[in-house]
């Protein structure tokens, strides 16, 4: 289990938190702008199952753009040289 967030866990996260800040900051920017470009799936409406003393709500949404694929790919190409599996 170590070994899976160790190689592949922790760069997947660094990722998807360095894509999205970077589709975040460059949605603006004129030709940088289709680096946020993506979709999100999922549910759309959470699943309510009222218990009548206990409200449980259930969700999923993916927010996929192109930037979090492109940093991604990226964290998992240097994690292979930095960690020298």
């Amino acid at each position: 289990m170590v070994r899976f967030w160790k190689y592949t866990g922790f760069p997947v996260l660094c990722g998807i938190v360095f894509g999205m800040m970077l589709a975040t900051f460059t949605k603006d920017i004129g030709s940088l702008s289709w680096l946020s470009y993506g979709l999100v799936f999922g549910m759309e409406n959470p699943l309510v199952l009222n218990l009548g003393i206990i409200d449980l709500t259930f969700g999923l949404a993916v927010n996929l753009n192109v930037a979090t694929i492109i940093c991604i790919t990226f964290c998992l190409i240097i994690s292979k040289y930095i960690f020298k599996r």
